[in-house]
């Protein structure tokens, strides 16, 4: 009796005795040699044998049997050699594989969080749709302060992450407890989804002082509390329903019920940019992004919109594009966009979430004609349009002497409200010539320009860190953020940061 070269099949000689019992161990040699085929999901019905290769038709992974279970094969490697393989260890030092098709990934988006909790690494990649709702563990509870949490979606698309709770309180994600501060999570390429039923999409108004969100998507509000650092990269932040909610920024113990795609509780500095805020349930109370009590605020080309045909314009109640509620720090926005009807596209109010405070100051460049509301006295308005239709402004609380409304030549603006009188001055170039004289630019940090005007000026400049001394007060010198910035009569100004490239000085 011979064997086949390749495979070694038994090849009987002609009369050989028994010689079914040699053609049946090929049979069973077969059974392992030859690839079986089929649908990802229908592995399971196949036994597992050592060495047997399956070969998923719709995806076109490739599997090993090891006798116990079908193992997932890269087939980009050119070879490998190794008498075990723990997908468990590889991903306990890398990133987690949220991917409940396959058997070397995670079934469970919360496991992998847990997981990662124990283990060195602490990003997970989500790459498949999931139906979940997770809970992140607290600090205490985990080494979140030095490595933070990742979680990012590797889908061609935005990797999908739907409410499955559906009952109105439930967030998607959301802390461990109502006392939880988790120190770092970054959301990356994610779509977190529901319908009119779901609670927030994240739900994190206690603390999270570093938060990032980028190239992500939202149906539900999202609240976050008392970020020291916040940043916000593409997002698109959508409202369907309706949500009960308290930020629990310490002032109050009052609730309101908000189909805001945004709230920022609290906290020290948040850079918006390029995010859209939208809502299109025709519930919009209040407003579309909610700033509460922000030191600091940057965002650059911010859109706002409202949907027309669902929006009742009629409805008792007061809505902003965008609201600043309370004793926020410094505003500054550039290139801002409103698309929609609302009571108002710009509001400064206190709500029943804060009760107390004003905002320091509100920047905002290249604006096109909107309608602004002053609810809430400012410490100072600095708005620069772009000339693009007309402005209202309607004017209830105090504004600062020097806040101002600069439009181009021929802008209609008309301005109304129970104080009227206090409202930011109309500054048009035909009436206002920029008249100053502008001093050289100032060529290291610490370096102070004095105002050779014998008036107060207005400095638009593109430096960073500006501080202004009058030498006449008797106070410190005053460190101010953002373009422009008032120099009084023989003060000076210098950079503590990065001098600018260039400035104009407009007298007062």
């Amino acid at each position: 009796m011979t064997n086949t070269p390749n495979h070694e099949y038994n090849t009987p000689s002609e009369g050989t005795e028994n010689w079914h019992i040699p053609l049946n161990k090929n049979f069973e040699k077969l059974d392992v040699d030859v690839e079986v085929r089929g649908k990802e999901e229908n592995k399971g019905d196949f036994e597992p044998e050592i060495g047997t290769k399956y070969e998923a038709t719709d995806s076109g992974a490739v599997y090993f049997g090891n006798g116990d279970a079908w193992v997932l094969a890269d087939r980009r490697v050119g070879q490998l050699q190794t008498d075990t393989v723990s997908t468990k260890q590889i991903q306990n030092n890398g990133p987690r594989i949220v991917s409940p098709s396959i058997d070397a990934g995670y079934d469970s988006l919360q496991v992998a969080i847990d997981d990662a909790a124990k283990g060195k690494s602490s990003t997970i990649w989500v790459a498949e749709n999931i139906k979940e709702n997770v809970v992140i563990p607290r600090d205490d509870e985990a080494d979140w302060y030095n490595r933070g949490l990742t979680i990012k979606g590797v889908s061609d698309q935005q990797t999908i992450i739907e409410d499955k709770a559906k009952d109105g309180q439930t967030p998607v994600i959301t802390g461990s407890d109502a006392d939880a501060q988790l120190h770092r999570l970054t959301l990356e390429n994610l779509y977190i989804t529901g319908n009119e039923n779901s609670g927030p999409a994240v739900n994190l108004p206690k603390s999270c002082p570093f938060f990032t969100m980028v190239e992500c998507s939202t149906d539900m509000l999202c609240e976050l509390g008392k970020p020291f650092f916040g940043y916000f990269e593409r997002c698109y932040f959508n409202s369907i329903t309706s949500i009960e909610t308290d930020p629990d920024i310490g002032l109050t113990n009052n609730t309101v019920m908000t189909d805001s795609p945004l709230i920022l509780a609290g906290g020290n500095l948040v850079r918006v940019d390029r995010c859209t805020f939208r809502s299109g349930s025709g519930e919009t109370n209040y407003t579309l992004l909610w700033l509460c009590q922000i030191n600091n605020v940057d965002m650059n080309q911010p859109e706002f919109k409202l949907n027309n045909s669902e929006y009742n314009e009629n409805a008792p109640r007061s809505v902003a594009m965008c609201l600043i509620d309370g004793s926020c720090g410094d505003i500054n926005m550039n290139s801002p966009y409103c698309e929609g009807i609302a009571d108002t596209q710009y509001r400064t109010a206190r709500t029943p979430l804060t009760e107390t405070g004003s905002p320091r100051a509100i920047y905002m460049r290249n604006v096109r004609g909107e309608h602004l509301t002053i609810d809430q006295g400012v410490a100072g308005i600095y708005i620069e349009s772009d000339g693009s239709g007309s402005w209202e402004v309607e004017v209830n609380a105090h504004t600062s002497p020097d806040s101002y409304l600069k439009v181009p030549i021929n802008t209609s603006v008309t301005v109304s409200g129970s104080r009227s009188e206090v409202a930011p001055r109309i500054i048009e170039p035909s009436i206002y010539p920029n008249a100053a004289d502008t001093p050289a630019l100032p060529s290291n940090t610490g370096e102070s320009i004095k105002n050779p005007n014998y008036t107060d000026c207005l400095v638009y400049h593109n430096g960073s860190g500006a501080s202004v001394h009058n030498i006449y007060d008797g106070q410190n010198d005053t460190i101010l953020y953002g373009s422009p910035v008032k120099v009084p009569l023989r003060g000076k100004i210098y950079f503590d940061s990065s001098v600018p490239t260039d400035w104009t000085w407009v007298k007062c």
